[in-house]
């Protein structure tokens, strides 16, 4: 009896001091003491500023920096002093209560958003909403429905982030809906390397502005710059577009200058991974951490000694992989009239960025396009711990991409960007050939610390003022308006509303059948077609397409073509693309082959399955498995032969 006592106490005496030891190293750490898994004991603003105080406090990286402006040419009439002149600070307003009520609650960005009803109807009915225990959300209504842009910020509010939003929900200074006299309208399209780290106290394109005032000042120039900034993290081609479309064109910008390459950038394209592996994009700038890192502050602290003890900062040991390049695709001169050869989404990027061309064209708005800075080369070493960061992004959520892959990669994203701008006659941008590969200015390998985007906003200035000041020269800027003046912005005559995830929940459900029945139909005409092919060639694996054949019908592998795009190409399909009706449940359909390629399944995920229907499922070919369309891709309904 006394051995069990003593067991015990043994135990109790061991989880007191695991208890007290988590305690502590939450108390340093700033995290919460009240929750279960790990969040900031903090105000969220203090938190996000906490970088900026450290950053500020080390003087190496505003060291490089000045020492890349004073070596770097200037446009004429700058004067490089002005360097160090900051914008003005926005006014101090007060977090709202309700939103810092929800950080509280969901401690993450997206608890802060106002949501596209249409987007989120179908991101809740799917499961893939980013906030997932929320109950209660805001969202608008756009004019025409459409599920972009899926997000947009709260207008006249302090974030509980730290973001402080005007009129229109952006970032920045207040701007009215017609544009004044006497003044040039810049705006910045992008994401989260536009709009910045919330808690900094400027973005890339407030310093822009900001010294742009200070040329026209020193040039005696009765006009006034105004700068908007609508970038929003998470934001791919297709949000931006929408936001030109719904939101810029009221406010007749004169020039429009789009920066983004990395939330449609997945160098999945061209490169060959051992055992066919075929990783996901991940959805966040960092993969969640396991649960044990999630939960326990302590884990946290081991970890950082054990990858300070055992790393040594240069790139780790990687799957051997082979990137074999497309005889057709010029590398270096890229084509970019045949847009669905090219890799890493860019045929969704430049029909997109031709929609927004189109959009600015209908107000005589001048369109510019800017390269993409990407932190990655061959050989790179990274100080760690210090710049652990930008070690885990480049290494865990690119995981297995090489340095040298990630480079080839963006450099050739970046020359399609060149080659489009080139073709449209719009001006190109070049920031990233000029701007410095210093680890020291980056945060991770695209979002830069404070004195990064500071250069960044320097670069961007020389670039543009010969744009400007040309047009200003021979009177074409300032300009009147380019539409009638507006009383409202057209797409906030509806403010937003409340809408509980019980009451999307059983719109979705309404709706599912429908849905259900197209993709049955779309699974029909795939099947009618693959049997055509079949007769014609003999077999059901379609060469060239797919990967080997197989996978998502809508995705090209490598050099292949996607499955439907081959037997569009070969006269059995008359579409080129047939997706899933709900775009959150994009990818959909699949194909498998088996039994010497004489037996096929094609396969889909249904919202309301019959019993039966997954009873079939799981039997048809390839179902089942490491790799089955039931067991690990949750196909519920299959057609086979």
């Amino acid at each position: 009896m006394l051995k069990w006592k003593e067991i015990a106490l043994v135990v109790s005496a061991t989880l007191i001091c695991l208890l007290l030891g988590e305690a502590s190293v939450r108390v340093i750490n700033g995290y919460s003491l009240l929750h279960f898994r790990l969040t900031s004991d903090q105000p969220p603003t203090a938190q996000l500023n906490a970088d900026t105080a450290q950053v500020n406090a080390d003087s190496v990286a505003w060291a490089h920096v000045r020492k890349y402006v004073v070596s770097h040419p200037v446009a004429p009439t700058v004067d490089k002093g002005w360097f160090d002149l900051d914008p003005p600070q926005l006014p101090e307003e007060p977090v709202d209560p309700e939103l810092a009520q929800r950080y509280l609650k969901y401690p993450e960005i997206p608890s802060q958003y106002e949501w596209n009803y249409s987007f989120l109807l179908l991101a809740v009915c799917t499961g893939s909403d980013l906030v997932p225990n929320a109950n209660r959300f805001q969202v608008f209504e756009p004019t025409d429905g459409s599920a972009r842009p899926r997000y947009r910020y709260p207008r006249n509010k302090t974030l509980a982030t730290g973001l402080k939003t005007n009129a229109f929900g952006w970032r920045g200074p207040q701007i009215s809906l017609n544009r004044p006299p006497a003044t040039i309208r810049v705006a910045f399209l992008g994401a989260s390397t536009t709009v910045s780290n919330h808690g900094y106290p400027f973005s890339y394109p407030e310093y822009v502005g900001n010294w742009l005032n200070v040329w026209a000042r020193s040039q005696h120039l009765p006009l006034n710059f105004e700068i908007i900034n609508a970038g929003h993290e998470g934001y791919n081609s297709a949000d931006i577009s929408a936001l030109v479309r719904d939101d810029l064109l009221a406010v007749d910008p004169d020039i429009v200058v789009y920066y983004e390459g990395s939330n449609q950038f997945w160098p999945l394209d061209f490169i060959e991974l051992p055992e066919g592996q075929r990783p996901s994009k991940p959805e966040k700038t960092f993969r969640s951490p396991p649960w044990v890192l999630a939960h326990f502050a302590v884990a946290r602290r081991l970890e950082f000694i054990v990858e300070r003890i055992l790393e040594s900062g240069g790139e780790p040991q990687k799957p051997v992989t082979t990137l074999e390049w497309p005889k057709a695709l010029n590398e270096f001169n890229p084509d970019i009239t045949n847009p669905k050869k090219l890799p890493l989404r860019l045929p969704q990027i430049l029909s997109d960025l031709l929609e927004i061309k189109r959009n600015l064209d209908s107000i005589h708005s001048t369109f510019a396009i800017s390269s993409f800075i990407w932190l990655a080369y061959d050989g790179m070493r990274l100080d760690l711990p210090h710049q652990q960061p930008i070690y885990s992004y480049l290494n865990d959520t690119w995981w297995p991409y090489r340095y040298s892959e990630i480079r080839r990669m963006a450099d050739f994203q970046n020359r399609v960007f060149k080659n489009f701008a080139v073709n449209n006659r719009l001006p190109f941008f070049d920031i990233a050939h000029v701007f410095p590969q210093d680890s020291e200015l980056f945060s991770d390998a695209i979002h830069m610390l404070e004195p990064g985007i500071k250069l960044q906003a320097w670069l961007v200035m020389q670039q543009l003022m010969p744009i400007l000041q040309e047009r200003i020269a021979n009177g074409t800027l300032p300009r009147p308006l380019g539409q009638p003046a507006l009383a409202v912005q057209p797409d906030f005559m509806r403010p937003a509303k409340t809408v509980t995830r019980a009451e999307l929940l059983e719109e979705g459900a309404a709706l599912a059948p429908d849905r259900d029945a197209r993709r049955k139909s779309d699974l029909q005409r795939i099947r009618d077609a693959l049997e055509a092919y079949a007769r014609a060639y003999g077999t059901y694996r379609i060469k060239g397409a797919g990967s080997n054949g197989e996978g998502y019908i809508n995705s090209r592998y490598g050099k292949n073509v996607s499955v439907v795009e081959a037997l569009y190409e070969s006269g059995f399909l008359n579409s080129a693309s047939i997706e899933d009706p709900w775009p959150a449940m994009q990818p959909n359909y699949m194909i498998y082959l088996c039994g010497g390629d004489k037996r096929y399944s094609l396969s889909a995920t249904l919202e309301q399955p019959s019993l039966g229907e997954i009873a079939h499922a799981q039997k048809t070919c390839n179902a089942l498995g490491q790799n089955g369309t039931y067991s690990s891709y949750h196909k519920n309904y299959a057609l086979e032969n």
